[in-house]
């Protein structure tokens, strides 16, 4: 191309430059000045009626939501802010307005609304009210829910989210504030980013779920007064918020589904605004007091819950809840600083731990329990105090004290079940404790394993000590039936314990025992019911060291005891005593009402004194073992039968006894060197058989007996010795007068030093007992020894006998028993070369001697004196003398002394006298 050509080009393109210049610099200046005539009249005018494309486009954009709206007046803002007035949303769903507001305050996007686009960015509201349909109420008509809302509520650009300002308004009687964010819902968030408000979105697809949670809400809370609720929400992808809540309120009265009492209250929940999918949450609370159903209240209670929350429903299903408090009062007591953790499992199973301090002393209880079938297993261990007895006698209004009065606390752990529907089913532990009083019976430790279920109450593995008592068993009660039972085996008095046996008759079945100096040891078994005192048994064994029974000492007793209401069994009795014992067995009757014995039954076998024992048997058994005391302890055997028909009646009784004795015995003040014989007594009727004794070196041998009754009882005797010693016998006899109203010292030294001479009696006799003057018998006497010239009864004739050819060396005779004398009708005594012919009596109770003898001094001599016998008969009768005085003070006199026939009256006695027959020799005189 020329270059002529160019240059023209190049000059109308810059012609055309400049032209486009000018044009676009006008333009501008143009819309300057529009834009600010534009602005001088927005400056001039404060309201505009809102153009009706506008209000088409609000209509439009609320309608893809699902919400029409009314309103009284719009006032629109240049600047893209909006004023409706009295306006009313409606749901397509619903016929009645969802929300009404006095004034709803909108700031659009105006870059927006040039393009005609509806963006708002900021709503505020004030006056605004939530409703419930009327087909959403329980009331059928439509309810406010929500009332008095100001809020202002900021959406994001991006068109999903929202922000609340600030949000107050009233739900029943609640003032609720809030802040935060929202998410309206990331699914349609693409879509739906640039063409729907999130607001009228959010409400419009979660106003049915809204409208229930309100309208619940409002329910559960309508027991709260002077509530303030303040909230702050989080966004959230899944439930639009998570709102953070605190609940304050001066109190709170609800009536289901519990009724609950608290003051001075706060709550802090944590839950989702909005889904159907339940969620795990918590909730916190604090109350100054709380009372439960009106039984129950805490102060300073803490209480934390969790568990899963259905919020379209508001329904909570909790899982687990922690309680603490300052103290919390239950109707048996106060707890100080409780614990108290729930936890509560899928199945409806409920674990709970709680803790605290009962009466100032620890308690803890663990368990669990199925709520399905109500049912419960709950562990306890603790300590409790000795107050709780005087506390439980308040609120039970009896004296519990006398049954458990505690010094000292009470250890106890255990486990309690309730059976289906939370019935009572048994509770079972160990009870541990000190220094308590226990229906009477001082305890100084009592520990065991305590079981109840059903009505019957068990006590395993028991240990209760008490002063030098020590028992360890069981113990069972029926409560149904008030039956009892004891298992008891240690060391015991069983006086210790008569409270805990009702009726009077253990005190009567041990009365006779005392145990002061040790507790026996005992393994028994007692039953009985309490409500029939006489309905019992009691089998067992008992062992003692040093008892006492019926006021004798013993150095051990022991027994295997059977005793019912109707009878007493010593299957086994024995005992010991100074080296010896005695073993048997015994029954005793008694009558069921009353418990006295109606009859005793005894075997029994002994190697001891029994003279002690007489104190234990009855009337004339123990007057007949009083007579007797022995050097030894003999063998004897007795067994005996009493009876009596009424409680105070008279007894009626038979023993049975067989005595045995190698050692030395005293009857009646009597000296044996040994005896055996049997005694029998029955009622008043005694008999001693079979005797057979060692007497003054010699053999007794013989029976007695006692009969009738009084005042005419009768005494029978027969009785033979042989071989005695005078000297002994004189001795023995000695011992039987000195208890007798008068005493004859002489027979201590009648006989002395005659051990050498011999004595053989045979005697019987009958009469009534006590009366001597009544007993009628006969006898023989026979005296054999060298020194039986020196008896000492002829008084000083007995010196003057003592020449060296008068040796008597045997003496005869017989005599009868009557008017309580001794009748001797023929005396002999005869020696190597000397004789005495005799006969008179002997007054036994005065002891008064009335003899006449005569002396042969050479009619038995073998020596040359026996030349001149048939000369001495003259001079024997110068040797007859007559015999009186007394056994202690004999007197003698020769019956032809030239003295006596000066007497007259001497003269006229010896007149009278007749003399003795001649003794029979064995070479008479001519």
């Amino acid at each position: 191309m020329p270059e002529a050509t160019k240059s023209r080009w190049r000059s109308g393109a810059r012609f055309c430059a400049s032209c486009t210049g000018t044009l676009c610099l006008w333009t501008l200046w143009l819309a300057l000045v529009v834009l600010l005539a534009c602005q001088a009249y927005v400056a001039s005018v404060n309201e505009l009626q809102v153009p009706p494309f506008m209000l088409r486009a609000i209509e439009a954009h609320l309608a893809e939501s699902g919400v029409s709206v009314k309103f009284g007046a719009a006032i629109f803002d240049p600047t893209g802010r909006v004023l409706l007035r009295n306006a009313s949303f409606r749901l397509d769903s619903f016929a009645e307005p969802a929300v009404t507001a006095d004034a709803i305050y909108l700031r659009l996007d105006p870059v927006g609304l040039l393009e005609r686009r509806f963006e708002a960015r900021e709503i505020r509201a004030t006056g605004a009210n939530l409703y419930i349909p009327a087909m959403l109420s329980a009331s059928g008509r439509a309810e406010t829910v929500v009332k008095d809302l100001d809020a202002a509520f900021s959406i994001a650009s991006r068109g999903d989210e929202f922000t609340v300002d600030y949000l107050s308004c009233r739900v029943g009687g609640m003032s609720i504030s809030a802040h935060g964010q929202v998410n309206a819902g990331v699914a349609a968030r693409v879509e739906t980013r640039v063409r729907n408000v999130p607001l009228t979105q959010f409400l419009s697809r979660n106003y049915t779920a809204l409208a229930r949670e309100f309208s619940k809400a409002e329910e559960q809370l309508a027991g709260l007064d002077g509530a303030t609720l303040r909230a702050v929400l989080t966004p959230s992808d899944t439930r639009g918020a998570i709102v953070s809540a605190d609940l304050f309120a001066r109190s709170l009265r609800l009536s289901a589904p519990v009724a609950v009492d608290a003051e001075g209250l706060r709550l802090h929940v944590r839950v989702p605004l909005l889904g159907g999918a339940p969620i795990m949450t918590s909730l916190s609370a604090w109350a100054d007091r709380v009372a439960v159903r009106g039984r129950f209240s805490g102060e300073g209670v803490h209480a934390r819950v969790r568990g899963i929350l259905k919020v379209d429903t508001l329904a909570f299903s909790p899982r687990r809840l922690d309680v603490t408090a300052a103290a919390i009062r239950l109707p048996w007591g106060r707890v100080e600083a409780p614990i108290v953790g729930l936890s509560l499992r899928p199945d409806r199973t409920v674990s709970a731990q709680v803790r605290g301090l009962v009466l100032g002393l620890p308690v803890a209880a663990q368990g669990r329990a199925d709520l399905a079938a109500r049912t419960a297993d709950i562990d306890f261990d603790g300590l409790l105090s000795p107050d709780a007895v005087g506390e439980a006698s308040r609120r039970t209004g009896r004296d519990l004290a006398r049954f458990a009065d505690l010094r000292q606390p009470v250890s106890a752990s255990g486990r309690l079940t309730l059976g289906p529907g939370w019935a009572f089913q048994s509770v079972r532990g160990h009870v541990d404790t000190r220094d308590l009083t226990a229906y009477r019976v001082r305890i100084d430790e009592a520990r065991g394993d305590v079981s109840y279920s059903r009505g019957r109450l068990l006590v395993e593995n028991a240990t209760v000590v008490s002063g030098g008592n020590l028992a360890e068993g069981s113990y069972e009660q029926d409560f149904r039936t008030r039956g009892f039972r004891y298992l008891l085996g240690g060391r015991l008095r069983p006086m210790d314990i008569s409270p805990w046996i009702p009726g009077a008759w253990w005190p009567v079945l041990w009365a006779p025992f005392g145990f002061e100096a040790a507790p026996p040891d005992a393994s028994v078994d007692i039953r009985g019911r309490y409500t029939h005192h006489r309905h019992f048994s009691v089998f067992g064994y008992v062992e003692a060291r040093n008892p006492v029974i019926k006021g004798v000492p013993f150095d051990t007793a022991r027994t295997l005891l059977y005793v019912d209401q109707d009878a007493v069994y010593g299957y086994e009795a024995s005992g010991t005593k100074g080296g010896g014992g005695a073993a048997g067995s015994f029954r005793m009757l008694t009558a069921p009402a009353t418990g006295a014995w109606t009859s005793l039954d005894f075997d029994a076998t002994a190697n001891l004194d029994p003279t002690p024992l007489g104190s234990m048997l009855p009337g004339p058994a123990k007057a007949a073992l009083a007579a007797f005391a022995f050097d030894k302890a003999p063998q004897l055997a007795v067994e005996g039968h009493f009876e009596r028909q009424e409680e105070k009646g008279p007894v009626a009784h038979r023993v049975h006894a067989r005595l045995r004795s190698a050692g030395g015995m005293r009857a009646h003040g009597v000296a044996f060197d040994r005896a055996a014989f049997t005694l029998d007594v029955d009622g008043d009727n005694i008999s001693v058989a079979d005797v057979d004794a060692g007497l003054a070196g010699g053999s007794l041998t013989g029976s007695g007996s006692v009969t009738g009754s009084e005042p005419d009882r009768r005494l029978r005797f027969k009785a033979a010795l042989d071989g005695a010693s005078l000297g002994l016998a004189a001795g023995a006899a000695a011992g039987y007068v000195k208890g007798s109203a008068q005493p004859s010292p002489a027979l201590a030294t009648f006989a002395r030093d005659k051990s050498g001479v011999r004595l053989d009696l045979n005697a019987s006799g009958e009469g009534r007992l006590g009366d001597i003057a009544s007993i009628v018998g006969e006898g023989s006497v026979q005296i054999q020894g060298s020194k039986l010239g020196e008896l000492s009864l002829l008084g000083g004739l007995s010196r003057v006998l003592k020449f060296a050819e008068l040796r008597f060396t045997q003496a005869q005779a017989s005599f009868k028993i009557q008017d309580g004398a001794l009748d001797f009708g023929d005396v002999k005594v005869i020696g190597a070369n000397s004789a005495i012919r005799a006969k008179g009596t002997y007054s036994i109770g005065q002891h008064a001697l009335d003899f006449s003898a005569t002396i042969y001094p050479f009619m038995e001599s073998h020596s040359l004196l026996q030349v001149i016998n048939p000369l001495s008969a003259p001079f024997s009768a110068i040797f007859r003398v007559r015999l009186t005085g007394s056994v202690e003070k004999p007197v003698w006199r020769l019956a032809y002394s030239p003295l006596n026939l000066l007497r007259p009256d001497l003269g006229r006695g010896q007149a009278a006298e007749k003399a003795p027959a001649p003794a029979p020799a064995a070479n008479p005189p001519p």
